[in-house]
């Protein structure tokens, strides 16, 4: 509006002045002309200053109503930007049409700026973020000049963090479908030796419970035996070329899984995750903390896509005959141990499931 106004404003100065031959209003017609000029000129010069993009090209962020993206807007040049605008373009891949909002800002000279933008993150994956046609303008707003530069963004989202409830027993390794999985406090007797003392976590029986050590340090505090190094459990990702066939599928897998990862990382040392790609065959990731989580998340992430990551993990360890056991979660959201079906998650109810539901090992 403001351009519209300045020209039919200078169009009828110079008008004016030229028909009825009013040389100050002709004179001021053409200071109206360069001024225009010397803004026009103002602009593109400081459009080579701004560098406008995202702090990571990779952020994470918890499935959630208004999820913060981190901006970062820098001016290079010691003079002002009076003025910057820029068009943020924010979807998931397999939605139609992204959506759209503007961004305002200012810089003074030198200065360096960040800023967040919330935006709604209602489902598991990268929302992919795109800025484009930014522009720098004027004091006045008459003038604008456009960068060149279109920076893009992922935005994992993860879903909420969530431990699935798991129960440890005594297996007799004589069953070569069972696995020791943490032993009984030791007895009179037992051969088994304390491996290590740890803070008690979630889902630990209180039978392991070291009640000196506790009582002396006012923390809880569980026996590990020696027995449990060499005992694994395995998961085995099962799906079809990795594709979902309704959106709450696709959000009931990654709920499910991760409050599985949660739950048997807190109730063992280390869990080894199997999958398969297409084009290169079986992977495998070691996950002996509750980080490599969100790096089986991201990787997964990127199959969906059509993508692969190298993975910068270490291989899993290899277990004894008769002293492993193995999970299978399919993209049907179906739990199973050696085919037994444990559990098979509803797509609409999973959420009330897994309150529910405890994982005996």
């Amino acid at each position: 509006m403001k351009k519209i106004i300045y020209l039919l404003a200078l169009l009828a100065t110079v008008g004016i002045g030229a028909v009825y031959r009013v040389d100050l209003l002709f004179a001021l017609g053409i200071a109206e002309i360069l001024v225009w000029v010397c803004l026009a000129v103002i602009t593109r010069l400081h459009r080579k200053h701004l560098k406008l993009g995202f702090e990571k090209q990779l952020a994470t962020t918890i499935r959630q109503k208004k999820a913060p993206c981190s901006l970062r807007a820098q001016n290079t040049s010691r003079f002002a930007i009076a003025q910057f605008r820029a068009r943020l373009w924010y979807g998931y891949y397999w939605e139609k049409k992204p959506k759209k909002m503007y961004l305002y800002g200012s810089l003074e000279g030198r200065e360096v700026q960040h800023s967040r933008v919330e935006l709604p993150a209602l489902s598991c994956g990268f929302l992919q973020l795109r800025l484009d046609r930014i522009r720098v303008y004027d004091w006045f707003g008459l003038t604008s000049a456009r960068c060149k530069d279109s920076p893009r963004c992922l935005l994992a989202v993860l879903p909420p963090t969530q431990a699935m409830t798991v129960e440890l027993s005594y297996r007799s390794a004589g069953d070569s479908a069972a696995l020791l999985l943490r032993s009984l406090p030791q007895q009179n007797g037992d051969s088994e030796e304390i491996r290590q003392l740890r803070e008690y976590q979630d889902g630990d029986q209180t039978r392991s419970i070291h009640w000196k050590q506790s009582a002396r340090t006012d923390k809880l505090w569980v026996k590990e035996y020696e027995q449990q190094s060499d005992r694994l459990v395995e998961l085995h990702l099962v799906w079809t070329q990795f594709r979902f066939a309704r959106p709450q599928q696709r959000e009931g897998f990654y709920t499910i899984l991760s409050s599985l990862l949660y739950g048997l990382l807190r109730a063992l040392p280390q869990v080894p995750v199997y999958w398969t790609e297409e084009e290169r065959g079986p992977r495998s990731m070691l996950l002996n903390s509750e980080e490599g989580i969100t790096d089986l998340l991201l990787q997964l992430y990127h199959l969906e896509q059509g993508r692969s990551l190298a993975v910068d993990h270490p291989a899993p360890p290899i277990a004894q005959k008769g002293r492993i056991m193995r999970l299978e979660f399919t993209s049907g959201l179906q739990l199973r141990e050696d085919r037994k079906v444990l559990c098979d998650f509803s797509s609409q109810q999973y959420s009330q499931q897994l309150s529910r539901f405890t994982l005996r090992l």
